[in-house]
């Protein structure tokens, strides 16, 4: 489940990264400058939920199978 939720992370990240740099290599500079700095907010975000996310997971499931 943790490999599952770590890989949607890093296909967002590098989704997000593919579409930057088409905007880059487009040199679309106004579609940069407004959509860059809050994306970067959000993908941050959405990195650091999941990543607390999956540590609680891994922390009461290791709990769980120890009682078991």
């Amino acid at each position: 489940m943790a490999f599952a939720a770590f890989g949607c992370t890093i296909l967002t990240l590098f989704s997000e990264y593919r579409l930057i740099s088409q905007w880059v290599a487009a040199e679309d500079w106004t579609a940069l400058m407004d959509v860059v700095p809050y994306t970067s907010t959000h993908v941050t975000t959405y990195t650091v939920l999941l990543l607390l996310a999956n540590g609680l997971i891994l922390l009461f499931g290791s709990k769980k199978a120890a009682q078991a």
